[in-house]
C-alpha cells in the first residue's frame, strides 16, 4: 500500500515519525532528508494486541535487513532475553538482520524498585498513586532464585487486598468497587520467577483506582537465616507513560530500565542523547530521561 495513501490515524502517528526519520525527503529535491532516505520501508502495526512476533517475522520475510521495534514496555515481561521475541531477534541477527530496540525513557521516575528482602519474614513494599485519577495500575515483580517461593498479596488504599496466583497459573475476576484484578505467576527458561498484577475498572463506566498508598506484601517461605533475596518491582499506569505517576517511594533503582525487548542478546539497545540542550542536559551526552543499566541477569 502506498503510505501516502493511508488512512490517517493517531495510532500510526509515532510510526510515521520515525518513517520521517529513517526514510524522510528526497536527496537532491529535499534540503531536509533522513538519515536513509533511498531506503525501502516495510511497516506492520498491531491492532488487536499479541502480535508483535508475527509482525517482526513478516517484515524480515519481506526481505527487511533492519527492524526496527518502536517499542519498550517494561511491565508484565521476564527482561532476561529469553522470549520468543528475544530469540526471533537473536537468530535473525546471526542470519544478518539488524534489530534496533529503544531502551526507553523511564530513568527519574522511580518506576522501579530493587532491593534484598530477609529469608523467613515478611517484607512490605510501599507504591504510591497520586491523586489522578488513574484508570490503570499494573506491577511486576521479578527474582532470579525460582526454588525460593514467595507468598505475595497486593493491598490497596481501601485496605483490600489480593493474592498472587499460583505457578503457571492466572486470576482474573471481580475485585471490589467495581474493580477488577488480574494476576499472573510463570517461570522463564532462563530461571525468572515472575508475579504479574494489573488492577483496573470494568463496566461501560469504569470507575478509577484508589489514590493513595498501595503495597505488596511479599513472604520468602525460604528457612530463617538463609540469604537475603534481591527482588525486582517494575510498575506502570495508563496516564504517565515513562513520567513519574504511579511510583516506588523506597528502595527506586536506574539499574534495570531497558525495556523489552531491548533485553534480546544480540539486538540492539539504543538509548537517548541530549541534541540542543532545550530541556537540561549537554548536548551530546546521554539524556537524563533515557534507560540504561544492566539486564536483571547482569549482562
Amino acid at each position: 500500500e502506498t503510505l501516502i495513501d493511508a488512512p490517517r490515524s493517531d495510532g500510526i502517528a509515532h510510526g510515521t515519525g520515525a518513517a520521517g526519520v529513517i526514510a524522510g525527503g528526497q536527496p537532491g529535491f529535499s534540503k531536509h532528508v533522513g538519515i536513509a532516505p533511498d531506503a525501502d520501508l516495510i511497516m506492520a502495526s498491531d491492532t488487536q494486541g499479541g502480535a508483535l512476533v508475527k509482525m517482526a517475522d513478516y517484515c524480515v520475510d519481506e526481505g527487511a535487513r533492519v527492524v526496527l521495534h518502536e517499542y519498550a514496555p517494561w511491565v508484565g515481561y521476564d527482561l532476561d532475553g529469553s522470549s520468543d521475541m528475544e530469540a526471533l531477534i537473536d537468530d535473525t541477527s546471526a542470519a544478518g538482520v539488524s534489530h534496533i530496540n529503544p531502551a526507553g525513557n523511564l530513568a527519574g521516575s522511580d518506576k522501579l524498585m530493587k532491593r534484598t528482602i530477609p529469608a523467613g519474614q515478611q517484607t512490605v513494599i510501599p507504591i504510591e498513586a497520586p491523586d489522578g485519577p488513574y484508570n490503570l495500575i499494573g506491577l511486576s515483580l521479578l527474582w532470579r532464585e525460582p526454588s525460593r517461593d514467595l507468598v505475595v498479596t497486593l493491598q490497596d488504599p481501601t485496605g483490600a487486598t489480593a493474592a498472587a496466583a499460583a505457578l503457571d497459573d492466572l486470576v482474573y475476576e471481580p475485585w471490589h468497587d467495581g474493580l477488577l484484578i488480574y494476576s499472573e505467576r510463570t517461570l522463564s527458561s532462563r530461571g525468572t520467577s515472575r508475579i504479574d498484577f494489573y488492577v483496573f475498572g470494568g463496566g461501560p463506566s469504569p470507575p478509577p483506582i484508589d489514590s493513595g498508598t498501595w503495597s505488596l506484601h511479599i513472604t520468602d517461605t525460604a528457612t530463617d537465616g538463609s540469604p537475603a533475596l534481591p527482588i525486582i518491582g517494575y510498575v506502570l499506569d495508563d496516564v504517565s507513560s515513562w513520567g513519574h505517576g504511579i511510583y516506588f517511594p523506597e528502595s527506586p533503582s536506574e539499574e534495570h530500565l531497558i525495556g523489552y525487548p531491548g533485553t534480546a542478546d544480540h539486538g540492539l539497545a539504543v538509548a537517548a542523547y541530549t541534541g540542543h540542550g532545550f530541556f537540561g542536559g549537554t548536548p551530546g551526552l546521554q539524556a537524563g530521561y533515557s534507560g540504561r543499566g544492566h539486564r536483571i541477569v547482569g549482562r
